[in-house]
């Protein structure tokens, strides 16, 4: 026999349970109907519609509600596990009160990002958050969705006006990284970042390399040494260009690069942190794991994940509530991978130079 699908399934729950339709409905979505059915029979509506496979209709129930309890999330990339920590704790969050996460890496695309953001608008979702939006095209498209009593908050500082936006203290960070080395004695250092790449991770890599080396001008009264790549396939030559600068603290952009770049420096017979201390940013979970563990700024992805759901679940009942913008403190977090400057080899080099 073919299952009976939509009204069809509807009519016979009705008949079944001796009442109307709209009394089915009422049943077994109470909180969006008026009518009022007793206990006995939406109990019985219940058994009939589990015994027949029915399915409730989200997006048809958004229409006489204005809900469908769906949140999107456009997040730039899950690899290197910066993000993993947030998904989950907000996925967490969300799914207790009630909410599914609709999910999706844009993995610095912008067409990818775009058509995301296009296809939780089509779906009705109740909320967006995204992570370094660079579609601006889908501006009005954004603000249209807002107006219609969707709520949108950006994790990051995108340039766009009327909206939650939850920032991490980038400036703050790279100075840690700064005063970090500085407090160990180091005095030739080098940053390491992507700012050569040509894809959307440059503003990050650049902005980050600008802000530590004020911090290290503020600092020592010189400018850093700045190594800029355009892949991870020119981390060795990273490494070649540190050694013959006879750089004894290196700041990287991200643990993922500072871990690379370990890697190398090891693989050309330099120690860390013996000869060379090196930090990273970001705290991924990798970082704690290697060896030596990594030494690194952390951008507390959890704090930003119970922070956005509040302000997500506020500006659901409160759609009239005024744009925030919430700068969230980073940590520095010391483990193995930087020391004090010691007359190794490098150090003794790095003396004579000054």
């Amino acid at each position: 026999m073919e299952k009976l699908k939509g009204k069809e399934l509807i009519e016979e729950i009705a008949k079944a349970a001796g009442i109307s339709r709209s009394a089915v409905y009422a049943a077994l979505d109470p909180a969006s109907s008026k009518i009022r059915v007793g206990k006995a029979k939406r109990e019985l509506v219940a058994q009939l519609a589990a015994e027949r496979g029915y399915v409730k209709n989200e997006l048809a129930s958004s229409l006489g509600t204005g809900r469908t309890n769906t949140i999107g999330l456009c997040i730039q990339s899950l690899r290197g596990g910066f993000f993993t920590e947030f998904f989950m704790t907000f996925d967490e969050m969300a799914y207790k009160n009630g909410y599914t996460t609709m999910f999706s890496c844009w993995e610095f695309d912008v067409q990818r990002e775009e058509k995301i953001l296009k296809a939780f608008i089509g779906k009705r979702v109740d909320a967006i958050a995204i992570a370094g939006y660079n579609a601006y095209g889908m501006d009005e498209a954004l603000a249209e969705y807002s107006k219609a009593g969707g709520v949108v908050i950006f994790l990051g500082d995108a340039p766009v006006d009327g909206f939650h936006k939850i920032v991490f203290d980038e400036r703050g960070a790279t100075e840690l990284q700064a005063r970090h080395l500085w407090s160990l004695n180091h005095k030739k250092v080098a940053h390491l970042n992507a700012s050569a790449s040509n894809d959307e991770r440059i503003e990050l890599h650049c902005n980050r390399c600008k802000y530590f080396t004020a911090a290290w001008r503020k600092l020592s009264g010189k400018a850093p040494l700045c190594i800029s790549i355009r892949s991870d396939l020119e981390i060795s030559a990273a490494a070649d260009a540190a050694i013959a600068a006879k750089i004894t603290g290196i700041a990287c952009t991200n643990d993922d690069m500072a871990i690379r770049l370990i890697a190398a420096l090891q693989a050309k017979g330099v120690r860390v942190p013996d000869d060379i201390s090196v930090v990273g940013l970001d705290d991924i979970e990798s970082s704690a794991m290697f060896s030596p563990p990594l030494s690194t700024v952390r951008l507390p992805t959890g704090v930003l994940a119970k922070i956005a759901w509040q302000r997500l679940k506020e500006k659901l009942s409160s759609p009239n509530s005024p744009a925030e913008r919430i700068l969230i403190a980073p940590e520095l977090v010391v483990r193995q991978s930087t020391a004090p400057l010691r007359l190794s080899n490098l150090a003794k080099l790095n003396e004579e130079a000054s």
